[in-house]
């Protein structure tokens, strides 16, 4: 099954909710090293992860659009 950009967007931050590194990111999320970095840098950029030594956690504002996400996704699909 075909994931969209927002899905993969949505996977990171929930397995970076807690803190984590990269590779338990790219195992739980189900990606691939190579793409990992791209979303990482679109995440920082817009506020939604913050990078410390290693340490990647999902903000409060990243968690905001988790709940957004998953919102629309009962409005859209009835699935939640």
């Amino acid at each position: 099954m075909y994931r969209t950009r927002y899905d993969i967007i949505r996977d990171i931050l929930k397995v970076a909710k807690d803190g984590t590194h990269k590779t338990r990111i790219v195992y739980k999320a189900n990606l691939n090293f190579e793409i990992i970095d791209g979303y990482l840098d679109i995440l920082t950029e817009k506020g939604l992860v913050t990078r410390d030594n290693g340490t990647i956690k999902t903000t409060e504002r990243g968690k905001r659009y988790l709940e957004t996400f998953r919102t629309l996704q009962f409005i859209m699909l009835g699935v939640a």
